[in-house]
């Protein structure tokens, strides 16, 4: 992404310190310079944009100065007399959007990302609800962010998303729904004529929220997710717009149950599909899932399938005795990871906080082997 030069002119150093450090955080791309509006008078250098807090640009604001409100009620977005006022307390993620989006009306210039080769893409999916299909695509999702250096986005297409027991998430962010009205060709009509360009893409910044490992999301809707209602045609389109942002080297696809025309163009595209199970769940219903998923996308999905065992106990001596012979019984499918019963999450807050240590985290990190060996 291109480097935007941003002057902060404020009174108040320690806000247009924190300001600064909360905005270079999530995007790495922006040079930010503090300065007081006398220090500013005095400064030559030309800036893309220019924030201003103070009640020196109260009334003359306009043009690359950009006022710092301290009430929301007083943001102004018009493009006509190019005019922007922004609550000076928003997040730093939807400072930083609206920052670029201005900077894009004002000059017809948007950032360029420069788009990363081989995103890789994992989907994981269960036949049956209560399977922690969730919680391990979750897991998975943390052990590439934290342990393996990779920037993931996890995308959640349960109906009643449970995004927000994991993330940290901050008030006034528009998700998905918000950001899928802007591509689709609602706000920018002009992209009508071609619908591969990307110069009217929405930046997706201002739409997602984080984990305390720096894994991605959209901000989690109040109802019914957005992002099953997006149509067959519209997956390629859709899942290009999250790649070419040139953000992400892993995108985890938490399916869950969901088995619509949409969700199997998703498989389709996927690199690995975990299928997510229980110790004694029903064999039948996996393996009408996976003959329906083979039968829409072809005999070549098998060879992607990755098979999850989750919340296998500890037994006793005796319990392990019979449990082994009932495994002889029944043993595993082929390419099946077990995943150890996980007794260490811990509630902060309102929030689900997933422990990858001990056993279930190697056993997590077995299966992010698993995902990325070759077929």
């Amino acid at each position: 992404m291109d480097n935007l030069f941003l002057a902060v002119v404020t009174g108040d150093r320690e806000y247009g310190r924190s300001l600064s450090l909360g905005m270079v955080s999530v995007c790495r791309s922006l040079i930010i310079r503090i300065f007081t509006a006398e220090e500013f008078l005095r400064e030559s250098r030309e800036f893309d944009l220019i924030l201003w807090d103070g009640i020196e640009a109260k009334e003359a604001y306009g043009g690359r100065i950009v006022y710092m409100a301290e009430k929301p009620s007083e943001a102004v977005r018009s493009l006509a007399e190019k005019r922007f006022c922004l609550y000076k307390y928003s997040s730093a993620s939807c400072m930083v959007a609206s920052v670029f989006e201005i900077y894009k009306e004002l000059t017809g210039r948007r950032a360029v990302n420069v788009k990363k080769q081989n995103v890789r893409l994992f989907a994981f999916v269960s036949c049956e609800g209560g399977t922690g299909c969730s919680t391990v695509a979750m897991a998975a999702a943390q052990e590439f962010s934290r342990f393996r250096d990779s920037k993931v986005m996890y995308l959640s297409f349960e109906e009643l998303e449970s995004t927000g027991q994991f993330m940290n998430c901050e008030m006034g962010i528009k998700g998905a729904e918000v950001y899928l009205y802007r591509l689709f060709n609602k706000l920018y009509p002009e992209n009508k004529t071609d619908p591969d360009a990307e110069d009217f893409l929405p930046f997706i910044e201002g739409h997602i929220v984080r984990d305390d490992y720096g894994t991605e999301a959209f901000a989690p809707s109040r109802g019914r997710n957005p992002l099953r209602e997006i149509a067959c045609d519209e997956t390629g389109r859709f899942m290009a717009s999250i790649i070419n942002s040139g953000r992400d080297d892993v995108i985890i696809v938490d399916m869950g149950t969901w088995l619509s025309g949409s969700c199997l163009k998703f498989l389709e595209m996927t690199e690995k599909i975990c299928m997510v199970t229980v110790e004694g769940g029903s064999r039948l219903k996996e393996g009408k899932y996976i003959n329906h998923i083979v039968s829409h996308c072809g005999e070549e999905v098998e060879k992607k399938l990755v098979r999850a065992e989750n919340r296998i106990r500890k037994h006793s001596v005796y319990d392990e005795e019979e449990k082994g012979e009932e495994r002889r019984k029944n043993p595993p499918a082929e390419n099946t990871v077990s995943i150890s019963e996980c007794g260490s999450f811990a509630a902060e807050g309102e929030r689900t906080r997933i422990f990858l240590e001990g056993e279930f985290g190697n056993d997590i990190s077995v299966l992010a082997d698993k995902l990325t060996e070759p077929l």
